[in-house]
C-alpha cells in the first residue's frame, strides 16, 4: 500500500487516551514513520470526545506549534487508529501517531440541502508515527 492509500477492507476505529471513542468509515495509513498526514473519514455517528479533539487542534492551527511549551495539552497527543479486519473482526494493527492534531476538516461531499454532511474528512497532522502489529 503506497503512502496515503486508502485501505478498503479494514474496519478503523480511533483511540485517545487508551479508549476507543470512535469507529470512522475509512483511514489512509502512511507507509514511513517520517511526520505527514492522513486522513480520516467519518460518517454521521461522531463521537463528541473525538469532535472536541478535532475543533481544539484546528482552533489552535494558526498558532505556533505550541507542543514544546504545553505538553499537557489534549490537542497535540497521540492518535491511535485500530485497524481490525472487516471479515473477521480481529485486531490487525495499532498505528500510533505522535504529537499530532487535526489540521483540517471539510465535508466529504457539499450538499446544501443538508444541515450536516453524511461524512467529512479529517485531516491529520503528526510527527512520528509507530506502528504496532499483534503477536
Amino acid at each position: 500500500m503506497a503512502t496515503g492509500d486508502v485501505n478498503p477492507s479494514g474496519v478503523f476505529s480511533i483511540e485517545l487516551g487508551g479508549w476507543e471513542v470512535e469507529t470512522v468509515q475509512n483511514v489512509t495509513l502512511p507507509t514511513h514513520s517520517q511526520p505527514g498526514e492522513f486522513t480520516i473519514i467519518r460518517g454521521l455517528d461522531r463521537s463528541p470526545l473525538f469532535t472536541a479533539w478535532v475543533d481544539a487542534g484546528l482552533q489552535t492551527k494558526s498558532l505556533k506549534r505550541k507542543r514544546r511549551t504545553d505538553r499537557g495539552s489534549t490537542h497535540q497527543e497521540v492518535i491511535t487508529v485500530l485497524e481490525y479486519d472487516s471479515e473477521y473482526h480481529e485486531f490487525v494493527a495499532r498505528h500510533c501517531f505522535i504529537h499530532a492534531r487535526a489540521s483540517s476538516r471539510k465535508p466529504l461531499e457539499e450538499d446544501a440541502s443538508n444541515a450536516e454532511p453524511a461524512t467529512e474528512v479529517v485531516t491529520i497532522a503528526y510527527e512520528d508515527y509507530t506502528v504496532e502489529l499483534p503477536g
